[in-house]
């Protein structure tokens, strides 16, 4: 009884196996008499896609925290996280009572300084012209008095007449000079000295309490959005902590690490391909803006900045990005990756002669990973195995079933 029903397996098992038709060893249908279906392809020239793609992250062109100069209390904060700013757009005051009145004492000092040195530029003048003056009645006098000389010599004038018409009027000339001398040199010293060093002086300290006051009024140094906020109204501000972060939205820059295999090829202003999914499905275009002269220490990677505009602030920082550098490499034969197989220890291709597949070896240059670049073994035109070739061996019967004869 055992053996009836060993018998019937038997048979079914090659039913089974008639039904079935002839496998390959993994299984895949052979075609008549045992051969390998196959597609077939072509050799030919071409670039290898040498792109390579690095992530990394969108942040803005530019990121300022505002870092008030004073400490002081917050009287008014003019804009919130998501806010537009332009450059020099007041954005935080600070309480400034004290200091707005500093700046009001101090230009009143100062006008009080400038009337001062106006009246003392009024004063030399009078001088200046009461100097001009005596110097034209001095010079008269001694005209009058070297005429009166010569007529008392010749004995026309008498030595009483004399004294009284020209010697005294010169003696009174004379003492009028070097009144108004001394008078210009003292106008002189006060409107070239002391009231010019007080309005000098009154100058400094408002420019001192204007200073001090500006303080108080935090603006933007750029145009961009308020990503962060960090103070309300009523709160102490202080130089050690920022009271906003601004971020310049347009344009924007990935930041990447590049490998030193890639670092050389990049130039500073060359275009790349940058995809940012959560913005739109289309890559943007992008340029290289900074590319690092010396690596990082810690991830061995040099960095680099792509540039991006983005008007409509679509692109916002901390984004996903892919940077495809690109770049291709010069024309060589080329065939697809998968047609390359290994034999016995060698790299080879196989093509079709007479319903048989013949290895060929060959060697091979770079790969963009779908295509490899054939330095020997092949010529352009040539066709060969792209599909079933892992089924193959030298003078395996083959029927080609697609990609043509």
């Amino acid at each position: 009884m055992r053996s009836v029903r060993l018998l019937a397996l038997f048979l079914a098992a090659g039913l089974l196996l008639n039904a079935g038709g002839c496998r390959s060893a993994k299984g895949v249908a052979t075609g008549p008499g045992g051969a390998v279906p196959v597609a077939m392809g072509t050799v030919s020239k071409g670039r290898l896609e040498r792109g390579s793609i690095v992530s990394g992250k969108v942040a803005g062109a530019v990121e300022v925290n505002l870092v008030p100069k004073m400490a002081g209390k917050v009287a008014h904060v003019t804009v919130d996280v998501g806010s537009r700013v332009r450059a020099g757009q007041v954005v935080v005051r600070l309480e400034a009572n004290e200091l707005a009145a500093a700046v009001a004492q101090a230009e009143a000092a100062l006008a009080a300084a400038r009337s001062a040195r106006e009246q003392a530029q009024a004063e030399l003048s009078r001088a200046e012209a009461a100097l001009e003056q005596a110097r034209t009645s001095f010079a008269l006098a001694q005209t009058n008095l070297k005429r009166g000389e010569f007529l008392l010599q010749q004995g026309a004038l008498s030595q009483a007449d004399f004294e009284a018409k020209f010697q005294t009027p010169f003696v009174n000339a004379e003492a009028g000079l070097r009144q108004a001398e001394a008078a210009y040199e003292a106008a002189q010293e006060r409107a070239g000295g002391g009231t010019a060093a007080q309005v000098a002086q009154a100058e400094a300290a408002l420019r001192l309490a204007q200073a001090n006051y500006a303080n108080s009024i935090i603006t933007s140094p750029i145009s961009g959005v308020v990503t962060a906020r960090y103070v309300d109204p009523g709160e102490m501000a202080s130089p050690s902590a920022p009271v906003l972060t601004i971020v310049q939205m347009d344009p924007v820059v990935v930041e990447v690490g590049v490998g030193e295999t890639l670092v050389n090829r990049l130039q500073v202003g060359q275009e790349v391909a940058v995809r940012i999914t959560a913005a739109r499905s289309e890559p943007y275009t992008g340029r290289v803006k900074t590319v690092s002269p010396g690596a990082d220490p810690r991830t061995k990677t040099y960095q680099v900045k792509v540039e991006i505009p983005n008007p409509d602030g679509i692109i916002k920082p901390g984004m996903f990005a892919e940077v495809d550098f690109g770049g291709a490499a010069e024309e060589t034969l080329l065939v697809p990756r998968d047609a390359v197989v290994t034999r016995d220890g060698k790299t080879v291709v196989f093509t079709v002669i007479e319903g048989k597949a013949v290895a060929r070896e060959v060697e091979l240059g770079d790969s963009d990973g779908r295509n490899v670049a054939v330095k020997a073994g092949l010529s352009e035109g040539e066709r060969i195995v792209v599909s079933g070739q892992d089924r193959l061996s030298d003078g395996t019967p083959v029927t080609v079933t697609g990609g043509g004869p």
